[in-house]
């Protein structure tokens, strides 16, 4: 998939067609690429100051397994190769799949998206590796989480060319897998 309005030359393609039903969080096996590939991107919002894709990506949990995650994925209007990346984490939400802020929520409802958007920043905010997506969620577990939010932004960037700094944020449980992910990004 390569999106309609990508102002850079070279525009970021996923490795497989999305599907267009509820197989979109179910991960094809085997899982396609390495960490921080989009395996697949549809599109989810169009707002005034850039576009939301939803997004499933390659990432690893804590004991190096492979996952596909998914995402919401935020792409200012005009990006640059210079654009900075948010690797936004969620709070607490729940457990099970249907959990996800992918499957109960709309991408506007990400925390200030449209501020973000206005000031130029690519937004990448995973669901974490096992929710939305087969597996028991390992709500404890701040790398994986960490991975998560670090592989969103890797596949951001290869997405969009954005090249510019990478910053880690969230609240609740996200906050805790910022703090891990700025540590582990190295």
């Amino acid at each position: 998939f390569t999106p309609d309005r990508n102002p850079l030359s070279e525009p970021g393609v996923a490795l497989l067609e999305a599907p267009t039903d509820e197989s979109f969080w179910e991960p094809p096996t085997p899982l396609p690429g390495k960490p921080g590939d989009l395996i697949w991107v549809r599109p989810a919002m169009t707002l005034p100051n850039g576009e939301i894709y939803l997004v499933l990506y390659h990432s690893s949990d804590t004991f190096g397994r492979s996952v596909g995650v998914t995402g919401w994925l935020a792409v200012p209007n005009e990006i640059s190769a210079d654009t900075p990346v948010f690797s936004w984490g969620h709070g607490t939400t729940g457990m099970a799949d249907d959990c996800a802020p992918t499957r109960e929520s709309t991408p506007d409802k990400i925390p200030f998206i449209d501020r973000l958007l206005d000031r130029g920043l690519v937004v990448a905010a995973t669901d974490y590796a096992y929710l939305g997506t087969p597996g028991p969620h390992p709500y404890f577990d701040a790398s994986t989480m960490a991975f998560s939010m670090i592989d969103a932004a890797i596949a951001a960037q290869s997405f969009t060319g954005a090249r510019g700094p990478t910053f880690f944020g969230g609240y609740s449980i996200g906050g805790r897998g910022s703090v891990f992910a700025q540590s582990l990004a190295p």
